[in-house]
């Protein structure tokens, strides 16, 4: 089984068990209002959209459309307002034209992708000269996963075993991703303090230590992908 298939099982898998998008979690309601601050209005490209519900309360807004490795869960994303559903990889590449939108959201996806630089490169060529990427990823580096390598665990959300995920993010590594794929990060923040949620507030401006970092970029410049070694993050 390789990488795709295996993630098309996961979300199916999800899809089945009811697991479904969050709408007011302190991460939906960040990413909506980065939206709202950055993109008055234009057409979103929802990479790994999923049922689409964590975009849903702003598809007057805009125009959203989605793609998702899972057809059964992302077509529960047309009736929470998205004008066009297609089925797609990032790992293969995104079935849409250069420079066809204004905005880019990329949530919880990067991840599960082993070609994290392809698939940067894949939300730039999509985007429109100087248009906004959203990016969220789960982050390795919080209080939580510190006590878990003590206990001989991996970190949380990282790539363990039997795990989705494929690559593990800090907000170093997300910030190097961007700038090395024609990203200028704009602005970076945390979504909560799992399982500390009295803390939540602070989240925001400690992303290293969030569960979550929500990152916006614009693009800096057009990249042509190309096979780059392992040696590096820089």
């Amino acid at each position: 089984m390789n990488n795709d298939e295996l993630q098309e099982h996961f979300a199916t898998q999800a899809f089945k068990q009811g697991l479904r998008s969050e709408t007011n979690s302190p991460r939906a309601v960040k990413i909506r209002s980065m939206f709202k601050r950055y993109l008055p209005g234009g057409t979103i490209l929802d990479v790994g959209c999923a049922d689409g519900a964590l975009l849903a309360p702003i598809s007057q807004q805009y125009r959203i459309i989605g793609v998702d490795v899972s057809g059964p869960m992302s077509q529960l994303a047309l009736k929470n307002g998205y004008c066009e559903i297609k089925t797609a990889s990032l790992e293969v590449g995104l079935p849409f034209g250069n420079e066809a939108f204004d905005a880019v959201f990329c949530g919880e996806t990067l991840e599960h992708v082993v070609d994290t630089d392809f698939a940067l490169c894949e939300l730039n060529r999509v985007l429109k000269p100087g248009g906004v990427l959203v990016v969220t990823v789960p982050n390795v580096r919080t209080i939580f996963s510190l006590i878990r390598w003590f206990l001989n665990d991996p970190p949380m959300f990282g790539a363990r075993y039997r795990s989705g995920h494929v690559r593990d993010f800090t907000t170093k590594h997300i910030r190097v991703a961007l700038r090395n794929n024609g990203f200028e990060t704009v602005k970076l923040v945390g979504s909560d303090f799992y399982p500390i949620s009295m803390l939540n507030g602070l989240a925001t401006f400690l992303p290293s230590f969030a569960t979550t970092v929500i990152a916006v970029a614009h693009q800096k410049q057009k990249m042509d992908y190309q096979k780059r070694d392992n040696t590096s993050i820089e």
